[in-house]
Protein backbone atom coordinates (compact mmCIF):
# COMPACT_ATOMS: atom_id res chain seq x y z
CA UNK A 1 0.00 0.00 0.00
CA UNK A 2 1.81 3.30 -1.13
CA UNK A 3 1.76 5.78 2.00
CA UNK A 4 2.90 9.36 2.45
CA UNK A 5 6.45 10.17 3.75
CA UNK A 6 8.75 12.92 4.64
CA UNK A 7 10.70 12.94 0.84
CA UNK A 8 14.63 13.01 0.93
CA UNK A 9 16.77 15.22 -0.67
CA UNK A 10 17.34 12.55 -3.78
CA UNK A 11 13.52 12.96 -4.40
CA UNK A 12 13.50 16.52 -5.21
CA UNK A 13 14.12 16.02 -8.57
CA UNK A 14 11.01 13.67 -9.38
CA UNK A 15 9.02 15.78 -7.11
CA UNK A 16 9.65 18.87 -9.60
CA UNK A 17 9.16 17.17 -12.35
CA UNK A 18 5.48 16.33 -10.93
CA UNK A 19 4.74 19.29 -9.98
CA UNK A 20 5.91 21.27 -13.19
CA UNK A 21 3.52 18.68 -15.35
CA UNK A 22 0.29 19.51 -13.33
CA UNK A 23 0.74 22.85 -13.02
CA UNK A 24 2.14 23.96 -16.39
CA UNK A 25 5.34 25.85 -14.56
CA UNK A 26 8.89 25.49 -14.17
CA UNK A 27 8.56 24.99 -10.79
CA UNK A 28 12.09 24.50 -9.57
CA UNK A 29 12.60 27.70 -11.59
CA UNK A 30 9.82 29.48 -9.81
CA UNK A 31 10.77 27.89 -6.26
CA UNK A 32 14.12 28.02 -5.52
CA UNK A 33 13.76 27.55 -1.92
CA UNK A 34 10.40 26.29 -1.54
CA UNK A 35 11.55 23.42 -3.61
CA UNK A 36 14.81 22.97 -2.74
CA UNK A 37 17.18 20.56 0.22
CA UNK A 38 17.02 23.10 2.25
CA UNK A 39 13.49 22.90 2.70
CA UNK A 40 12.98 19.06 1.69
CA UNK A 41 12.36 18.12 4.77
CA UNK A 42 8.96 19.79 4.46
CA UNK A 43 7.83 18.36 1.56
CA UNK A 44 5.62 14.89 1.80
CA UNK A 45 5.13 12.96 -0.79
CA UNK A 46 3.95 9.49 -2.21
CA UNK A 47 6.34 7.43 -3.89
CA UNK A 48 5.95 4.50 -6.22
CA UNK A 49 8.44 2.90 -7.50
CA UNK A 50 11.35 5.96 -6.51
CA UNK A 51 8.80 7.83 -8.26
CA UNK A 52 6.86 11.04 -6.56
CA UNK A 53 3.36 10.60 -7.61
CA UNK A 54 1.35 13.07 -5.12
CA UNK A 55 3.18 16.10 -3.67
CA UNK A 56 2.32 18.58 -0.61
CA UNK A 57 4.75 21.10 0.50
CA UNK A 58 4.80 23.57 3.26
CA UNK A 59 7.30 26.51 3.89
CA UNK A 60 7.94 27.72 7.42
CA UNK A 61 7.32 31.36 7.64
CA UNK A 62 6.47 34.13 10.13
CA UNK A 63 4.51 37.13 9.87
CA UNK A 64 5.07 40.38 12.02
CA UNK A 65 1.21 42.14 13.06
CA UNK A 66 2.39 45.12 14.62
CA UNK A 67 5.69 43.63 15.68
CA UNK A 68 4.15 40.21 17.09
CA UNK A 69 5.43 37.42 15.38
CA UNK A 70 2.48 35.00 14.18
CA UNK A 71 4.60 31.40 12.95
CA UNK A 72 2.70 30.10 10.16
CA UNK A 73 2.70 27.54 7.46
CA UNK A 74 2.50 28.55 3.63
CA UNK A 75 1.06 25.89 1.87
CA UNK A 76 1.46 25.09 -1.64
CA UNK A 77 2.47 22.49 -5.01
CA UNK A 78 -0.27 20.01 -3.99
CA UNK A 79 -0.78 18.09 -6.63
CA UNK A 80 -1.01 14.09 -7.62
CA UNK A 81 -0.49 12.44 -11.01
CA UNK A 82 -4.32 11.48 -12.63
CA UNK A 83 -3.03 7.61 -12.69
CA UNK A 84 -3.53 8.40 -8.73
CA UNK A 85 -6.21 10.62 -7.61
CA UNK A 86 -9.03 9.48 -5.98
CA UNK A 87 -7.02 7.23 -3.58
CA UNK A 88 -7.11 10.45 -0.99
CA UNK A 89 -3.22 11.11 -0.73
CA UNK A 90 -3.13 14.87 -0.79
CA UNK A 91 -6.35 14.71 2.30
CA UNK A 92 -3.71 12.37 4.48
CA UNK A 93 -0.94 14.49 3.72
CA UNK A 94 -2.62 17.59 5.04
CA UNK A 95 -3.39 15.84 8.43
CA UNK A 96 -0.11 14.69 8.63
CA UNK A 97 1.86 17.98 7.85
CA UNK A 98 -0.64 19.69 10.27
CA UNK A 99 0.53 17.64 13.11
CA UNK A 100 4.18 17.77 12.46
CA UNK A 101 3.90 21.33 12.09
CA UNK A 102 1.86 21.98 15.54
CA UNK A 103 5.15 20.25 16.94
CA UNK A 104 7.31 22.67 15.61
CA UNK A 105 5.16 25.71 16.89
CA UNK A 106 2.99 26.89 13.78
CA UNK A 107 -0.27 28.25 14.86
CA UNK A 108 -1.47 28.81 10.93
CA UNK A 109 -1.67 27.79 7.77
CA UNK A 110 -1.83 29.46 4.43
CA UNK A 111 -3.27 27.55 1.55
CA UNK A 112 -2.60 28.86 -2.27
CA UNK A 113 -6.06 27.47 -3.20
CA UNK A 114 -9.72 27.31 -2.80
CA UNK A 115 -10.01 23.46 -3.73
CA UNK A 116 -12.69 21.55 -1.99
CA UNK A 117 -10.23 19.97 -0.96
CA UNK A 118 -8.72 22.63 1.77
CA UNK A 119 -12.86 23.71 2.99
CA UNK A 120 -12.87 19.70 4.04
CA UNK A 121 -9.55 19.79 5.40
CA UNK A 122 -11.34 23.06 7.84
CA UNK A 123 -9.68 25.77 5.92
CA UNK A 124 -11.65 29.38 4.93
CA UNK A 125 -11.21 32.04 2.68
CA UNK A 126 -10.53 35.55 4.84
CA UNK A 127 -9.60 38.76 4.54
CA UNK A 128 -10.62 41.96 2.33
CA UNK A 129 -8.03 42.27 -0.66
CA UNK A 130 -8.49 45.06 -3.59
CA UNK A 131 -7.85 45.90 -6.91
CA UNK A 132 -7.76 49.11 -9.11
CA UNK A 133 -6.61 49.68 -12.41
CA UNK A 134 -4.27 52.69 -12.46
CA UNK A 135 -3.98 54.86 -15.45
CA UNK A 136 -0.58 56.05 -16.95
CA UNK A 137 -1.78 59.97 -16.81
CA UNK A 138 -0.90 61.82 -14.02
CA UNK A 139 2.44 62.81 -12.37
CA UNK A 140 5.30 60.41 -12.68
CA UNK A 141 8.37 58.76 -10.77
CA UNK A 142 11.61 59.11 -11.41
CA UNK A 143 12.49 55.22 -11.87
CA UNK A 144 15.69 52.42 -12.12
CA UNK A 145 14.73 48.66 -12.48
CA UNK A 146 15.93 46.86 -9.64
CA UNK A 147 18.35 43.97 -9.77
CA UNK A 148 20.29 41.72 -7.25
CA UNK A 149 22.18 44.94 -5.72
CA UNK A 150 19.40 46.06 -4.46
CA UNK A 151 17.88 43.17 -2.38
CA UNK A 152 18.52 45.60 0.73
CA UNK A 153 17.10 48.82 -0.31
CA UNK A 154 14.05 46.36 -0.88
CA UNK A 155 14.32 45.17 2.35
CA UNK A 156 14.84 47.81 4.18
CA UNK A 157 11.19 49.43 2.74
CA UNK A 158 9.59 45.94 3.33
CA UNK A 159 10.85 46.35 6.70
CA UNK A 160 8.47 49.29 7.31
CA UNK A 161 5.48 47.52 7.04
CA UNK A 162 3.30 47.27 9.82
CA UNK A 163 2.17 43.68 9.04
CA UNK A 164 4.49 41.91 6.57
CA UNK A 165 6.44 38.70 6.25
CA UNK A 166 9.83 37.99 8.31
CA UNK A 167 12.60 37.72 5.10
CA UNK A 168 15.91 36.36 5.50
CA UNK A 169 17.85 38.36 3.20
CA UNK A 170 19.91 34.98 1.84
CA UNK A 171 16.29 33.62 1.10
CA UNK A 172 14.84 36.49 -0.36
CA UNK A 173 17.60 37.31 -2.28
CA UNK A 174 17.72 33.63 -4.65
CA UNK A 175 13.64 34.19 -4.94
CA UNK A 176 14.01 37.77 -6.00
CA UNK A 177 17.17 36.07 -8.43
CA UNK A 178 14.63 33.46 -9.88
CA UNK A 179 12.77 36.40 -11.95
CA UNK A 180 9.37 34.79 -10.61
CA UNK A 181 6.68 35.96 -8.26
CA UNK A 182 3.44 34.06 -7.78
CA UNK A 183 5.24 31.89 -10.86
CA UNK A 184 5.40 34.79 -13.29
CA UNK A 185 7.75 36.19 -15.23
CA UNK A 186 8.51 39.97 -12.91
CA UNK A 187 10.53 42.99 -12.72
CA UNK A 188 10.80 45.80 -9.93
CA UNK A 189 11.01 48.79 -10.24
CA UNK A 190 12.76 51.16 -7.66
CA UNK A 191 11.92 54.98 -6.87
CA UNK A 192 13.77 57.15 -3.95
CA UNK A 193 12.28 55.41 -1.13
CA UNK A 194 9.39 53.10 -2.81
CA UNK A 195 9.10 50.03 -4.96
CA UNK A 196 6.88 48.05 -6.74
CA UNK A 197 7.08 44.45 -8.72
CA UNK A 198 5.01 44.10 -12.05
CA UNK A 199 4.01 40.80 -13.85
CA UNK A 200 1.49 40.13 -16.73
CA UNK A 201 -1.41 38.19 -15.93
CA UNK A 202 -3.84 36.94 -19.03
CA UNK A 203 -2.07 40.19 -20.68
CA UNK A 204 -2.68 43.07 -18.26
CA UNK A 205 0.19 44.63 -15.85
CA UNK A 206 -0.39 44.08 -12.58
CA UNK A 207 1.66 44.75 -9.10
CA UNK A 208 1.98 42.12 -7.26
CA UNK A 209 3.88 43.56 -4.38
CA UNK A 210 5.01 46.87 -3.65
CA UNK A 211 6.08 48.75 -0.55
CA UNK A 212 6.74 52.72 0.49
CA UNK A 213 5.26 55.74 0.22
CA UNK A 214 1.47 55.53 -1.34
CA UNK A 215 1.94 58.56 -3.48
CA UNK A 216 5.34 57.28 -4.92
CA UNK A 217 3.87 54.23 -5.08
CA UNK A 218 1.43 55.36 -7.74
CA UNK A 219 4.17 57.20 -9.54
CA UNK A 220 6.18 54.21 -9.86
CA UNK A 221 2.78 52.79 -11.65
CA UNK A 222 1.88 55.64 -13.46
CA UNK A 223 5.62 55.45 -14.88
CA UNK A 224 5.80 52.15 -15.71
CA UNK A 225 2.45 51.53 -17.55
CA UNK A 226 3.47 54.43 -19.56
CA UNK A 227 6.81 53.21 -20.80
CA UNK A 228 5.03 49.73 -21.45
CA UNK A 229 2.67 51.68 -23.64
CA UNK A 230 0.02 50.18 -21.50
CA UNK A 231 -3.85 51.37 -20.91
CA UNK A 232 -3.71 50.86 -17.23
CA UNK A 233 -2.07 48.74 -14.71
CA UNK A 234 -4.36 46.73 -12.26
CA UNK A 235 -2.74 47.01 -8.74
CA UNK A 236 -3.48 44.48 -5.94
CA UNK A 237 -3.42 45.82 -1.99
CA UNK A 238 -5.27 45.74 0.81
CA UNK A 239 -7.49 48.21 4.02
CA UNK A 240 -4.17 49.61 4.86
CA UNK A 241 -3.35 51.45 1.58
CA UNK A 242 -6.31 53.21 1.31
CA UNK A 243 -7.50 53.53 -2.28
CA UNK A 244 -10.74 53.55 -4.17
CA UNK A 245 -11.31 49.85 -5.13
CA UNK A 246 -12.27 48.38 -8.40
CA UNK A 247 -13.51 45.29 -7.19
CA UNK A 248 -12.92 43.68 -3.47
CA UNK A 249 -12.89 40.15 -2.69
CA UNK A 250 -11.35 37.70 -0.01
CA UNK A 251 -7.67 36.70 -0.04
CA UNK A 252 -6.71 34.35 -3.12
CA UNK A 253 -6.28 31.08 -1.25
CA UNK A 254 -7.41 29.71 2.17
CA UNK A 255 -6.47 29.51 6.02
CA UNK A 256 -6.65 27.87 9.12
CA UNK A 257 -5.43 27.82 12.76
CA UNK A 258 -4.19 24.53 13.23
CA UNK A 259 -3.25 25.34 16.59
CA UNK A 260 -4.84 27.60 19.13
CA UNK A 261 -2.72 27.03 21.36
CA UNK A 262 0.02 28.19 19.48
CA UNK A 263 -2.21 31.13 18.51
CA UNK A 264 -2.81 32.52 21.69
CA UNK A 265 0.64 31.66 23.26
CA UNK A 266 2.51 33.71 19.41
CA UNK A 267 0.03 37.07 19.89
CA UNK A 268 -0.93 37.14 23.27
CA UNK A 269 1.29 40.22 24.28
CA UNK A 270 -0.83 41.56 21.10
CA UNK A 271 -4.26 40.96 22.50
CA UNK A 272 -3.26 41.94 25.79
CA UNK A 273 -1.59 45.39 24.78
CA UNK A 274 -5.36 45.90 23.48
CA UNK A 275 -7.03 43.97 25.93
CA UNK A 276 -7.85 44.36 30.21
CA UNK A 277 -6.59 41.24 31.29
CA UNK A 278 -10.32 40.14 32.56
CA UNK A 279 -11.30 40.92 28.68
CA UNK A 280 -8.68 38.74 27.61
CA UNK A 281 -9.47 35.86 29.42
CA UNK A 282 -13.32 36.49 28.52
CA UNK A 283 -12.23 36.53 24.93
CA UNK A 284 -10.08 33.26 25.40
CA UNK A 285 -13.09 31.55 27.03
CA UNK A 286 -15.40 32.18 24.11
CA UNK A 287 -12.80 31.28 21.56
CA UNK A 288 -12.07 27.93 23.20
CA UNK A 289 -15.90 26.77 22.50
CA UNK A 290 -14.87 26.91 18.82
CA UNK A 291 -13.16 24.35 16.64
CA UNK A 292 -10.30 25.58 14.90
CA UNK A 293 -12.23 26.40 11.42
CA UNK A 294 -14.86 28.40 13.25
CA UNK A 295 -11.70 30.38 15.43
CA UNK A 296 -10.03 30.93 12.13
CA UNK A 297 -13.06 32.64 10.62
CA UNK A 298 -13.92 35.21 14.37
CA UNK A 299 -10.15 35.85 13.80
CA UNK A 300 -9.54 36.57 10.29
CA UNK A 301 -12.88 36.96 8.56
CA UNK A 302 -16.39 36.78 9.19
CA UNK A 303 -17.60 34.40 11.42
CA UNK A 304 -18.58 34.10 15.27
CA UNK A 305 -18.72 37.77 17.26
CA UNK A 306 -16.25 37.66 19.86
CA UNK A 307 -17.12 40.76 20.79
CA UNK A 308 -13.43 42.15 20.21
CA UNK A 309 -14.71 45.38 17.47
CA UNK A 310 -11.54 47.03 16.29
CA UNK A 311 -9.49 44.17 16.67
CA UNK A 312 -10.80 41.57 14.48
CA UNK A 313 -10.20 40.85 11.85
CA UNK A 314 -6.51 40.26 11.66
CA UNK A 315 -5.01 41.10 8.20
CA UNK A 316 -2.67 38.74 6.65
CA UNK A 317 -0.20 40.36 4.42
CA UNK A 318 -1.24 39.22 0.63
CA UNK A 319 1.83 36.78 -0.27
CA UNK A 320 3.71 39.13 -3.10
CA UNK A 321 6.98 37.69 -3.26
CA UNK A 322 6.02 35.06 -0.56
CA UNK A 323 3.51 33.30 -2.73
CA UNK A 324 4.37 29.68 -2.56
Amino acid sequence: MLEPVVLMPEDLNSAIELASEIFDKDMGACFPIFLSEKNVSNLLGVKDGGRVVSLLGMQPAKISIYGYTLKVGLIGSVCTHPDYRGAGFASRMLEIMEAQSIKKGISVFVISGLRGLYRRFGAVEFGSYHTAKISPEGEKAKIKKAYSKDVGKILSIHQKKFIRYLRNYDDFKAVFESGYIATRASETYLGEESYCTFANIDKELHVLEFGGKKDEVLRIIRTVTAEKNRNYCVLHFDDSFNYPADKTTTFEGTAKIISAENFFLQLEDFFKERLSNKEYEEFKNKASKLDNSELTKAVLGKGVDLGLEGIFPITLPDYGWDYI
